[in-house]
């Protein structure tokens, strides 16, 4: 479920446009998004919550900047709408800055 969100999130800030290097970035980045799978788990004993990948995206510095923001997200979503909402932005900040943002 986290993971179909994420992808949405990350399909809704990309941009419409086609044909730039850094929108082929952009496409690229989603693409790997599609790719990961991640949900969190909490500890029992100790209350800890972390990530648990079930795939990875291939690039470990987004697979970490999207456990960092699930972590963030995590106590304050009960709902997909909730997770898109608060994982839409931090997706976005992952992708690669293009010239759409400006």
């Amino acid at each position: 479920m986290i993971a179909a969100a994420l992808l949405m999130a990350a399909q809704a800030a990309s941009p419409a446009a086609q044909g730039s290097p850094v929108i082929d970035d952009v496409a690229v980045t989603a693409r790997k998004l599609g790719r990961l799978r991640i949900g969190t788990h909490k500890n029992r004993k100790t209350g800890v919550v972390t990530c648990r990948y079930k795939s990875r995206s291939g690039d470990p510095e987004l697979d970490a900047g999207v456990c960092a923001a699930l972590l963030d997200c995590e106590p304050k979503v009960r709902t997909r709408a909730d997770i898109q909402a608060c994982m839409g932005p931090a997706i976005k900040a992952l992708l690669p800055k293009a010239e759409w943002e400006k």
